[in-house]
């Protein structure tokens, strides 16, 4: 096998089956890539999706899953809101060769994708994550580098997880079990959306979708059994809910929300600390949080036990014009958020 035998292609969605297969023997690959999961996404927020692969003889050796647009004539990439995950995926290479030619093969196949998307797009956003040891190729053509951070429970790490809680949740946690609660499946979608709402506006910030896409999103996840949804109620009235994806041995937390006019602060945490318990019964090993930039947000996600996820969003820009005019719009649309 030699990089020149390599070859660059496009999956059509009668492809995709081939992808699957490809990306649950990867070193990095996650639910977030899978074809169900990109339908999802190209479904509720009316985005074209390609896959693009490294093969050889019909073997993946390397992928990637991209969001195209398209304005004043140029194609570029981002990637659309809650896929936490979208990195270039490399395949595990045979393991009978030496460590340092299956390396080599990676570096390779990850210059491949990196070289067309560069042809393609005059400007690429994605992400960096574990799996990946080698990536000198995007350094020496200047990609660029943000370090970005989520938070994760380990929840095998420790017989006792109640005793890795921060002592004043563990207090609360204790005082909600006293109320007339009950946790149960969600269904109704718009709860969630209003419980979310609440929580994004108690820290200054806006939804960070409308209700409709919410709506349509939330309920193409669930059509297609890719997310499971709890609530949280006390005397009948929902005061928390929380929407996870699992994926192997490990579950995201993807939306989640509390009832602050209710004056019920515990309920978001009780509803997380069950379903620590939950997953860990079930045998997952990592539950996810992930965000980790919002101090205050972080601030409670640490006292459940979390712990620091270094990952990288990496950015290709064609010069440096192009740079600068994504840096101003970036500024413009996270000032957006922020409630006035």
């Amino acid at each position: 096998m030699t990089s020149n035998s390599f070859k660059i292609e496009y999956l059509v969605p009668e492809q995709y089956s081939r992808w699957d297969a490809f990306l649950s023997e990867s070193a990095n690959g996650t639910v977030f890539q899978s074809s169900a999961y990109i339908k999802s996404v190209s479904g509720s927020f009316q985005r074209e999706v390609k896959i693009l692969t490294v093969s050889y003889q019909d073997q993946i050796l390397g992928g990637t899953v991209l969001f195209p647009r398209k304005k004043w004539g140029q194609s570029y990439v981002t990637t659309p809101f809650f896929i936490p995950y979208n990195s270039y995926i490399i395949g595990i290479f045979d393991s009978s060769r030496n460590d340092r030619r299956r390396s080599r093969y990676q570096s390779e196949v990850l210059d491949l994708m990196r070289a067309e998307l560069e042809r393609q797009y005059v400007f690429i956003q994605m992400d960096l994550t574990a799996g990946i040891t080698d990536f000198r190729c995007l350094v020496w053509k200047n990609w660029k580098f943000t370090p970005a951070f989520n938070i994760i429970i380990d929840l095998q790490k420790e017989s006792d997880l109640f005793g890795q809680i921060r002592r004043n949740q563990k207090r609360d946690i204790r005082s909600f079990e006293k109320q007339d609660y009950t946790v149960k499946p969600g269904h109704d979608v718009k709860v969630l959306f209003q419980l979310m709402q609440q929580s994004y506006q108690h820290h200054g910030l806006r939804p960070p979708l409308e209700e409709i896409i919410f709506e349509t999103f939330v309920h193409n996840l669930l059509e297609h059994q890719l997310a499971d949804y709890f609530i949280v109620e006390v005397k009948e009235q929902p005061v928390a809910g929380l929407l996870t994806i699992q994926d192997k041995e490990r579950v995201y937390a993807l939306f989640a929300g509390k009832d602050f006019q209710g004056n019920w602060s515990e309920a978001e945490l009780y509803l997380h600390w069950y379903l620590m318990q939950y997953y860990r019964d079930k045998g997952v090993k990592i539950f996810d949080l992930l965000g980790g930039m919002v101090d205050s947000i972080a601030h409670f996600k640490f006292g459940l036990g979390g712990t620091l996820l270094r990952y990288d969003q990496i950015y290709f820009f064609r010069n440096y014009l192009l740079e600068v005019l994504f840096k101003a719009l970036k500024k413009s649309q996270e000032s957006k958020r922020l409630m006035e």
